[in-house]
């Protein structure tokens, strides 16, 4: 009888033992999956933010869905809020700078409408021009690795899962802040509206020297016309 009974205690070890074996299986095959996942979405955000026309529609379809759960819906919330943060910015950015006004501030259009005083066209540069330089202040403190640390720290996850957003998908952040790409494409636009300012100003210094003939700019003197083109020399090279 107790033969048996040991036979049946084994019996049913050895099943808990299988389910347990099948139930970790599972779980560490499921935990690769996800984590799989969430490296697969920050690719195809990645992919996105490299294409030469920005889709920031789509890398914010992608960073607003989730596709883990649990622990690892824990650490997506942390780094799609963290890569949310960064494309905010990008997404200002790019508004204030694609916006008509922008193109129009020197055109014979705007020149007649607001000219000569320019009052409204210099008080939108101005904004404009600060609010750039605010975003990308904003930037270079994006690209700092307590700033992206703190949105998993916040999440209450093992180390385990702290490790892999820091080192499988966050990457090393400090070393993008080092890149220098991006701050001399904001201030090669900067130092391109601090032109056009410039080249406002010398005009509403100088109104009544200058009229608007057949959509272009003549000035009343040869030496006025050589200043505005030395400064529409300026401008091209800036913007080159």
């Amino acid at each position: 009888m107790k033969k048996k009974v040991w036979i049946i205690v084994a019996i049913i070890t050895a099943i808990v033992v299988g389910i347990l074996v099948v139930w970790l299986g599972f779980g560490v095959s499921k935990d690769v999956k996800q984590e799989e996942l969430l490296i697969s979405e920050v690719d195809k955000i990645n992919e996105l933010a490299q294409d030469e026309e920005l889709n920031l529609q789509a890398i914010n379809e992608i960073l607003d869905s989730r596709v883990a759960e649990k622990e690892y819906l824990k650490v997506e919330n942390a780094i799609k809020g963290y890569l949310k943060e960064g494309y905010q910015v990008i997404s200002n950015i790019y508004n204030i700078s694609t916006d008509s006004r922008v193109a129009n501030l020197l055109t014979a259009q705007n020149y007649q409408e607001d000219g000569p005083d320019f009052v409204s066209t210099k008080a939108f540069l101005a904004d404009t021009i600060e609010q750039l330089k605010q975003e990308q202040e904003s930037f270079a403190q994006f690209f700092n690795e307590d700033r992206a640390m703190a949105y998993i720290n916040e999440q209450d996850v093992d180390q385990y899962y702290i490790d892999f957003y820091r080192n499988q998908l966050l990457g090393d952040v400090d070393e993008l802040n080092d890149d220098n790409e991006f701050n001399e494409a904001m201030n090669q636009l900067l130092n391109v509206l601090e032109i056009s300012q410039e080249i406002l100003d010398f005009l509403s210094s100088n109104k009544g020297t200058w009229t608007i003939e057949n959509e272009q700019i003549v000035f009343n003197s040869q030496s006025l016309t050589n200043s505005y083109n030395d400064y529409l020399t300026r401008l091209t090279e800036a913007a080159e």
